[in-house]
């Protein structure tokens, strides 16, 4: 009895990995014709860990903050940047707005391809963080709105000649420009 056993034994997972095989090109073909378009619109990115995006969060340094959260947006990463947001702004920009909001920016300026320069201002009390965002059809600064918390309270893209009509007095370049694409 123990003889026609066994081979009853190995036949389960062989079956249970045919079922599971056989399914899965169906869900893989879906998912491919959906990302097709997003997956032109993110390049492949280097994946930024939890405790890469805490290390950020808590040294609280804003210049690196704002880089963070483009780094994450310009990679496909819409979950994570929400743990940057002020209350307020998560209330106003989910996720899916995030996306939503940056996809629009991409077809209009075309793919993302590098950071520009990053510049500090103080605005009405407020730290604001331009982070130069090249596109492939222009230059648009990432402004990043600073609350007192270190958390981002509002986010927009912004022509580069918002930073440089500034005052002198109240901006800084924190960061010359990379020359390295997706920075």
């Amino acid at each position: 009895a123990m003889r026609n056993w066994i081979p009853l034994f190995l036949l389960i997972p062989s079956v249970f990995l045919l079922l599971c095989c056989s399914i899965q090109p169906e869900n893989g073909e879906k998912t491919t014709a959906e990302d097709a378009v997003s997956r032109d619109l993110h390049p492949p990115r280097i994946f930024i860990s939890e405790e890469e995006i805490q290390t950020v969060v808590s040294s609280g340094n804003v210049a690196q903050i704002a880089q963070l959260c483009l780094n994450l947006v310009s990679g496909g990463d819409f979950q994570h940047p929400m743990t940057l947001f002020s209350p307020a702004l998560k209330e106003k920009m989910s996720p899916a707005r995030l996306q939503k909001w940056w996809e629009a920016n991409l077809e209009e300026m075309g793919p993302f391809k590098r950071r520009g320069a990053v510049g500090v201002a103080s605005e009405k009390g407020r730290t604001v963080i331009y982070v130069g965002c090249c596109f492939e059809q222009g230059i648009r600064d990432l402004r990043v709105e600073f609350n007192s918390h270190t958390q981002i309270e509002d986010l927009s893209l912004v022509p580069t000649g918002v930073f440089q009509g500034l005052p002198v007095e109240i901006k800084e370049i924190v960061e010359p420009e990379t020359n390295t694409p997706n920075q």
